[in-house]
């Protein structure tokens, strides 16, 4: 099995670490043709939109094994038994209100070879990023030979658009993802500098993007990471993680969440051996000043 190894600062050159505020992007090869498509209307009636165009356009579908929610920030989710098919969402005119953008997951279905989903798990949308973008969950071991997007709420419904031979293959042959390693060091000495690797393996039929948050959880809203894992291969992933300026505690703990897996370390602060000497030299000098004191 070939190994890869990947290796991103955060902060630095193309780094895939990413904060909070993000768009989900799509896995190579997984991509639409091009980046809009054309809707269609299901009534068999009217089989060519005439007229003004839908007020809701879909484009750059693709497929994913987690997506992006958003609630008070940014949380991966996902489930070991199903992928996503994910696209962006615009208006086409004006802007998406927040309201509008939350409620886009309610107003949209994945129809593969006849089968609508949503089954199981609820659809997301990720409304912090521009566009906003909508993941449908699927069933991973779907082998569909048509599919469509389908808006089936609102003024426009219905209205859906057809996922091209790259969509509908690269659901026949998802990525499955292993966790081999999360390193830590076993302890640190500078809180804002904490260096870490993971190693993930792909056993599936076809690449994808491993999406997971990682990070010092001093804060609610720990940082996303993604890097490309290609089919049968393992790829290490390199970063530096911040304690986000907290320096106070003996231990910090260090978050890893893929959706439908999550590891929790408490790597422990060294106390600074500069600090402790010139403290206890303080303290020291103090006691002796008190004894001082009470001779007089």
């Amino acid at each position: 099995m070939d190994r890869r190894h990947f290796l991103a600062l955060a902060g630095t050159g193309t780094t895939h670490a990413l904060t909070g505020c993000l768009a989900t992007t799509d896995s190579p090869g997984t991509r639409t043709d091009d980046g809009t498509a054309s809707p269609t209307t299901t009534d068999p009636d009217d089989p060519t939109p005439e007229g003004d165009p839908p007020r809701l356009v879909v484009s750059d579908v693709s497929t994913a094994r987690m997506a992006l929610r958003s609630g008070a920030h940014l949380d991966v989710v996902g489930d070991e038994t199903e992928q996503f098919v994910t696209f962006a969402v615009r208006p086409a005119e004006g802007t998406l209100d927040g309201v509008g953008a939350r409620e886009l997951p309610e107003r949209f279905t994945v129809e593969l070879d006849g089968v609508r989903y949503p089954k199981r798990s609820d659809s997301v949308v990720d409304t912090f990023g521009d566009p906003v973008t909508v993941g449908v969950p699927v069933p991973l071991d779907v082998t569909p030979t048509e599919g469509r997007v389908v808006l089936t709420d609102g003024p426009d419904a219905p209205t859906d658009w057809s996922l091209d031979e790259n969509v509908l293959g690269a659901l026949a042959h998802p990525a499955r993802f292993t966790v081999e390693s999360f390193d830590l060091p076993e302890t640190v000495s500078n809180p804002n500098a904490i260096d870490v690797a993971v190693t993930v393996q792909n056993g599936g039929e076809g690449g994808g993007e491993f999406l997971a948050e990682l990070g010092v959880a001093t804060i609610s809203d720990v940082s996303e990471i993604r890097f490309d894992v290609p089919a049968g291969e393992s790829v290490r992933y390199d970063t530096q993680l911040s304690s986000h300026g907290v320096t106070d505690q003996q231990t910090l703990p260090v978050v890893f969440d893929w959706g439908y897996g999550r590891l929790r370390r408490e790597v422990p602060v060294e106390e600074p051996t500069g600090e402790t000497d010139e403290s206890r030299e303080r303290e020291t000098t103090q006691s002796e000043d008190e004894r001082g004191g009470g001779e007089r």
